[in-house]
């Protein structure tokens, strides 16, 4: 077995211990990893209604419910199943949104989430 033919010596290990160091306090500095949350939230925002619309028997497949969702592509499916698609996903946005707030739901409240819920599809019970 031969020797390679460099060596390393104490000011090199000094140097490769500072640049390691450096790299630990960038990571540190970061945070929160925003590219892999960003990712979940993009999931997050088409999975919750992918699922909560195959519970009630929706015909749009995760693929298809992520293109209506975040593409804002039309898939070949009734129209039905599109509005409940964008329906939810716009209700599921105002929950979170109230979910930041300490105040109660109120009634009002329940009955524009029926209304955004129902809108295109059942217009005469939207909101009732």
């Amino acid at each position: 077995m031969t020797r390679p033919a460099y060596t390393v010596d104490d000011a090199a290990r000094a140097q490769a211990r500072e640049v390691g160091e450096r790299a630990r306090a960038w990571r540190d500095k970061r945070g929160v990893d925003t590219t892999a949350l960003a990712r979940l939230h993009a999931w997050l925002k088409y999975a919750v209604v992918y699922h909560s619309n195959a519970l009630e028997g929706g015909g749009l497949t995760e693929t298809e419910t992520r293109a209506v969702l975040l593409d804002g592509v039309t898939v070949g499916k009734p129209l039905r199943d599109h509005l409940w698609a964008v329906n939810l996903s716009v209700a599921v946005e105002r929950v979170d949104g109230w979910s930041h707030d300490e105040a109660p739901i109120t009634e009002a409240q329940l009955l524009e989430l029926n209304a955004v819920l129902l809108r295109g599809i059942d217009e005469l019970g939207a909101g009732a």
